[in-house]
């Protein structure tokens, strides 16, 4: 039996740029990927999402309106609010 393993270092660079962040994968990368690691790429979705839509944008447009204002010094209490809404779902 004969590997061609020409394009192993450029899945495995891939894979890397994925984890790192410095590539975004389509839908259709992320279902190839979930079906060869046999996850469930809808259900981890659905594990991540954020129901209180309402609530994520106010802290969104918040952390854009400081950038928008040069008021990086509070950005600490936008990171704070959203860390506590991530882990807990509740808006302070």
């Amino acid at each position: 039996m004969y590997y061609n393993l020409d394009n192993f270092g450029k899945i495995v660079s891939s894979i890397r740029k994925i984890e790192t962040g410095k590539y975004l994968p389509s839908y259709e990368i992320l279902e190839d990927l979930s079906n060869i690691l046999k996850v469930d790429l809808n259900q981890t979705i659905l594990n991540y999402r954020i129901d209180d839509f309402k609530a994520s944008n106010e802290i969104v447009d918040s952390t854009e309106s400081k950038f928008d204002r040069d008021e990086y010094s509070t950005l600490e209490n936008e990171y704070n609010r959203f860390s506590i809404f991530r882990n807990d779902g509740i808006l302070n």
